[in-house]
């Protein structure tokens, strides 16, 4: 069973759970073709208000014409850019009066095409001559276009009958057209005549280029109920490699680039650049459609996250194409987040998120497919309100009232915490179970926790960098706080590498905050070993004095050296504070704006070059040479010519850096600063959404507290062993060198099972949706419509008012 009659949108009935929709699933409304008006040709001029009663039927040709229908359709025969009558070919004798000047569609009949409903083929007399083919006009229109552009069905099934019917890109227009009995009609036909025939694009179309299949054409209209059924008849889409693709197809022979690309293989036009271009970016216009996603994948988000990645690095190989690439980037991203925005409660929300497909490394997470939506940049699936209420209930649990509480009240619980936490330190050794622990271990309580510590950390940081360095002594300091300081650092580097271990060194290392911790922890560090040395320094040379003044100190004592990258590790500590501003519904949205502006400042490293380079330093004087024959007298000597070269080359670097380039600085950080203002609310949801994250994965207890070995840290050791060895069922317990040791469990069975009904419901909210909005569209186009015609009536009416009032006028 192929994965559309699994996961089909039409068939609504194998839901099994009630959970998701408690009533009967409606399937997606059946769109009919509805006979509306098709733009006329160029050869066509017949409007639809002017059939006549004789017109809509086919011409009755029969042996004894009137002689006024003859003379009807002599003028069709004398023009021969008109559609000619089919070749008819006939053994033996034929008599002139059972010969037949078949004209079916000429413009005589053309009228009769649009209102095919009424058709009545039994009348058409024709004699039993084998049809060869068709003429075409001078636009390469033939009798079968016609008849599929107005959507005739009676009269695409009269022309089919002939033998060796040129279909043409017929199937295409039908396609297009979205004429599916039609289109079905046309398969069937070009099964007959060839098996493979169908899967194939036309080759010599004016309207379509030849690498358009009926696939492909169908998915770019966003026609689901053809992409089914042309889908369901084994039509599939080759998809094109990725760029830079190791694989021995692509890496056989660069020359011959559409080697990549399966479905360009036997195109005559293969060795071109830009068909090959344009064939791919078609290509992937036709698989990013959700017309085409939701037939093809039983997960249309997790299809829409990687195919997203795909475009970006499309986009970002092939630069003469990026704009377009990155819009069907953005258009896939919408559409996940369009399916997001169809669910209607927190539990279908849940579903989405609660999915691991596709989650490698991420499924310890409660929420993998979130947490793979942060690492794929999905930041309008983050910040989405839906993401956003399931992610808060999880970082509140059940302390609802924490919203309602002011600012004040929230100091003072963090001011507590601090004396509480051996309190939580005590109970979590003890009794890993209790109430209490599982209070405190919710994301929330992890973060008040971990921040009360850092502030005794913070403390520590400032009482030791507080002390009076004008003393002489050499040596480490000794306050009484360095070893309360280097507990607390060694348990953030056990912090840093378990979430290293946690998130994977890509995740991990791709974060901003991540790498100032570590430049913190190392700075501490060395800090620490200079200590350490001074004091190996100090009891090692008993022969140098211990006091001394500092200006005879060497220049790379350890005890200076220590004073400077202790300096610098307070400052980076004080700088982690803003990882917690992004909380902030005020500083957040600040931080981000002005963050993303100081990247481009330090793009343009220039700003030092202003005006810091004294005039003089173009000026060339080697040394004060005494004056020839007089030894007392001096004089420069100058290199004027240099000093003028030099001079042009300074004033031209002053003129293009401060006046040019500067200038360029201002608008790169405009352009910039309003790009990220007019998305401020997204990019701060998605930063305070990777707060949240970091948070979720921490542990209970914070540094230096996270040293000491817990009941519930060796339970997880012990749960992780006994996995191992017994693997029961739907627990594993992994080893990956990214990941290290981890247990992974499996979906929920409910989860798993009501995920496939979900996502059907979610499709057909989807559909619905867009129909009715192209409904709301088409309804508002067609009242402007009626309202300007009306108009025109009142206008042209007044314009005849006045008319007869001037010709009353003139008769008085």
């Amino acid at each position: 069973m192929s994965r559309v009659e699994n996961y089909g949108v039409t068939s609504p009935s194998t839901i099994p759970s009630e959970s998701i929709e408690n009533h009967t699933l409606p399937s997606i409304p059946v769109y009919e073709d509805k006979v509306t008006e098709v733009p006329m040709t160029r050869n066509r001029n017949i409007k639809n208000d002017a059939i006549e009663p004789n017109q809509e039927q086919i011409p009755f040709l029969s042996r004894n014409r009137p002689q006024s229908f003859s003379q009807e359709l002599n003028p069709c025969y004398t023009q021969r850019k008109a559609f000619s009558a089919p070749k008819m070919f006939h053994q033996g004798y034929i008599q002139s009066s059972r010969s037949v000047s078949y004209n079916v569609l000429n413009q005589s009949s053309s009228p009769y095409i649009k209102r095919s409903k009424p058709l009545t083929i039994n009348k058409i007399r024709l004699s039993r001559h084998h049809c060869g083919s068709y003429d075409k006009l001078e636009s390469g229109i033939s009798a079968i276009h016609i008849a599929v552009q107005n959507r005739s069905e009676a009269m695409v099934e009269f022309l089919l009958k002939y033998p060796n019917l040129e279909i043409g890109d017929s199937v295409l227009h039908a396609v297009r057209d979205n004429s599916i009995k039609i289109l079905v009609m046309l398969l069937d036909a070009q099964q007959k005549i060839s098996p493979g025939l169908e899967f194939a694009g036309a080759t010599h179309s004016a309207d379509f280029p030849s690498h358009v299949t009926p696939l492909i054409l169908a998915a770019h209209m966003g026609h689901y109920e053809i992409v089914m059924l042309l889908i369901g008849r084994g039509h599939t889409i080759a998809r094109p490699h990725i760029p830079n693709c190791p694989c021995t197809i692509c890496s056989f022979d660069t020359v011959r680039l559409t080697q990549r690309y399966s479905i360009f293989r036997n195109s005559l036009l293969n060795d071109d650049a830009l068909y090959i271009s344009s064939s791919r970016l078609s290509v992937y216009r036709a698989i990013a459609s959700p017309a085409y996603l939701i037939h093809v994948s039983s997960d249309p988000i997790l299809s829409a996250f990687r195919l997203n990645e795909e475009l970006a690095a499309n986009a970002a190989t092939y630069r003469q194409l990026a704009a377009a690439y990155l819009q069907l980037a953005d258009d896939v991203s919408a559409f996940a987040v369009d399916l997001l925005g169809c669910c209607r409660t927190s539990e279908e929300v849940e579903f989405i998120l609660k999915q691991t497909a596709g989650c490698e490394g991420r499924r310890h997470f409660v929420l993998p497919r979130l947490l793979m939506a942060v690492d794929c940049k999905q930041k309008e699936f983050v910040a989405h309100p839906n993401t956003q209420q399931v992610l808060e209930s999880y970082w509140l649990g059940d302390w609802h009232n924490w919203r309602s509480k002011s600012i004040l009240t929230k100091a003072c619980i963090v001011l507590k915490r601090v004396f509480i936490v051996p309190i939580i330190l005590f109970v979590c050794m003890i009794a890993p179970r209790h109430r209490l622990v599982t209070h405190w271990q919710i994301p929330l309580n992890k973060l008040i926790t971990h921040v009360a510590a850092y502030f005794v950390f913070l403390a520590l940081v400032f009482f030791i960098s507080n002390q009076d360095k004008s003393g002489q002594k050499r040596g480490p300091p000794n306050t009484g706080a360095e070893g309360p300081l280097i507990l607390y650092v060694c348990g953030y580097t056990w912090s840093a590498i378990r979430m290293c271990l946690m998130q994977g060194p890509y995740r991990y290392f791709t974060k901003m905050w991540n790498w100032a911790e570590i430049i913190m922890l190392s700075l501490f560090g060395l800090t620490f070993i200079f200590w350490a040395s001074s004091a190996v320094d100090i009891a090692v040379n008993t022969e140098e004095p211990l006091y001394t003044e500092r200006k005879y100190w060497n220049q790379y004592d350890p005890t200076l050296v220590a004073e400077g990258t202790f300096c610098l590790a307070t400052i980076f500590a004080f700088f982690r504070l803003m990882f917690l501003c992004q909380l902030n519904y005020h500083l957040g949205p600040l931080q981000v704006s002005s963050f993303t502006s100081l990247s481009d400042t330090l793009n343009t490293l220039f700003w030092s070059l202003f005006c810091m380079a004294p005039l003089e330093s173009a000026d060339v004087v080697l040394e004060n040479t005494r004056v020839p024959k007089n030894s007392e007298k001096y004089h420069e000597n100058r290199h004027a010519y240099t000093e003028r070269i030099g001079y042009f080359c300074f004033g031209c670097f002053e003129v293009i850096s401060v006046i040019i380039v500067l200038n360029m600085l201002i608008a790169t950080m405009s352009n910039t600063f309003q790009r990220v203002t007019d998305n401020v609310d997204i990019e701060w949801t998605f930063g305070k959404t990777e707060v949240y994250i970091d948070y979720m994965l921490q542990t209970t207890l914070p540094s230096p507290f996270n040293l000491i070995p817990t009941a519930s840290g060796m339970g997880s050791v012990i749960e992780w062993i006994w996995i191992k060895i017994r693997s029961p069922y739907g627990v594993h317990a992994k080893w990956s060198l990214p990941y290290c040791c981890y247990i992974e469990r499996d979906l929920e069975p409910n989860v798993q099972r009501e995920f496939p009904a979900l996502m059907s419901v979610l499709i057909q909210r989807y559909f619905r949706d867009k129909e009715s909005s192209r409904m709301y569209v088409s309804t508002v186009e067609n009242e402007l419509e009626t309202i300007r015609r009306n108009i025109e009536s009142i206008k042209l009416s007044v314009e005849r008012q006045s008319n007869i009032r001037k010709n009353a006028e003139l008769i008085e």
